[in-house]
Formats: C-alpha cells, sequence, structure tokens
C-alpha cells in the first residue's frame, strides 16, 4: 500500500462501453468503495460512481479525480495540502474537458 500523501492528485478512467471488462462489482471487489447509501454524490464510491455513468453517460467512458485527503473529519475547511494542490487539480480537469471536447482521450 502506498504511503499517503494528503493534496496527491489521482486520475483514472474507465471504458464504459457494453461488453467492457469494467464493473461496479468488479470495482468493490477491487476494493475502490463500499457503494454505501449517500446523501449527496460526494458521498458515493467508486462501484456507484460507475453504475451512475452506464445510466447518464452516452460516451462510454467516465473519469473520475480524487485528491487524497489529510482529514476526513467534519469541518469547514480544507487542510493545507488538499486546499495547496487545487490549482492544479483545476488545470487537469480543464485539460481532461479539453481532451473530451477534441474527442480524444484515453
Amino acid at each position: 500500500m502506498a504511503v499517503p500523501e494528503p493534496g496527491r492528485i489521482h486520475r483514472t478512467a474507465w471504458n464504459l462501453a457494453p461488453g467492457s471488462a469494467v464493473s461496479p462489482a468488479g470495482a468493490a471487489a477491487a476494493g475502490l468503495g463500499a457503494g454505501a447509501a449517500a446523501a449527496s454524490t460526494h458521498g458515493l464510491g467508486v462501484p456507484d460512481a460507475l453504475r451512475l455513468a452506464q445510466a447518464w453517460t452516452a460516451r462510454g467512458r467516465l473519469v473520475v479525480f480524487a485528491v487524497e485527503a489529510a482529514d476526513l473529519g467534519f469541518g469547514s475547511a480544507l487542510s493545507p495540502a488538499v486546499a495547496a494542490c487545487l490549482p492544479d487539480l483545476i488545470r487537469v480537469v480543464l485539460a481532461e474537458l479539453g481532451t473530451a471536447a477534441a474527442g480524444s482521450g484515453p
């Protein structure tokens, strides 16, 4: 297991086309989220996000960006490490959107 690094950005993409090897059950089996009930999409695990993407997307691709947290307790502010990564996160999300708009992407 990797050493936690608050503020580290992760990008993962899945091909959701019919017949692809990726599935919500496979994501859950890989330990990518328990899929517990959530009051908003912020509480969804990866299996739930895959189910939503399969229901909503016409392109057949889901890209998830995640930022490692420093503190998962309740509060109103981001940790300094997470706040510091926001400019980089915005840059990579905008680049991803530009790639998707151009019709090419991983």
